[in-house]
């Protein structure tokens, strides 16, 4: 963890930490250089700590992975994290094997994710189509799936 995502996490748990029942809706972390290991444990942490999170930003992280990603869905399976961005992250396919069935299990989860925008390198039309399956299966009329060169848009009308 870098000087300064170190500073930023513990800003963050004391910020948490000091307030009865944080209340944070959207969190921006969007160009904070997050790392794969120790960053990415701490946000998961708070992402499960902070049960009234609905929109969070990562994007511009260059060092979070598909691994990271996957992480992150799984611990906001019981929060109310609703949208989920993650553009230029070093995100690759193929997809790992654990990614589509965490997906799906944050979109069966009482809050489900409504908006899920991410960059993925290498993307094929295998991963385009489980992609689109797995979106349309959940939210079927109302699913959105706009996938242009390595950008993904998953989202609800």
């Amino acid at each position: 963890m870098s000087e300064h995502t170190s500073e930023l996490a513990e800003q963050l748990q004391a910020f948490v930490a000091s307030v009865k029942k944080c209340s944070l809706k959207k969190l921006n972390l969007s160009g904070c250089h997050l790392g794969p290991l120790c960053d990415m444990l701490f946000l998961n942490r708070l992402v499960a700590q902070l049960s009234s999170l609905q929109k969070l930003n990562i994007s511009d992280n260059s060092l979070l992975t598909m691994w990271s990603l996957e992480q992150l869905l799984y611990m906001s399976t019981g929060t109310g994290l609703e949208k989920l961005v993650a553009r230029d992250c070093s995100v690759y396919a193929p997809f790992k094997e654990g990614f589509l069935p965490t997906l799906k299990d944050k979109l069966e989860s009482v809050h489900p994710l409504r908006k899920f925008v991410f960059t993925c390198f290498e993307l094929g039309r295998a991963e385009v189509e489980s992609l689109r399956c797995l979106w349309t299966s959940v939210w079927g009329p109302e699913a959105k799936v706009e996938v242009e060169e390595s950008s993904v848009s998953l989202s609800v009308v």
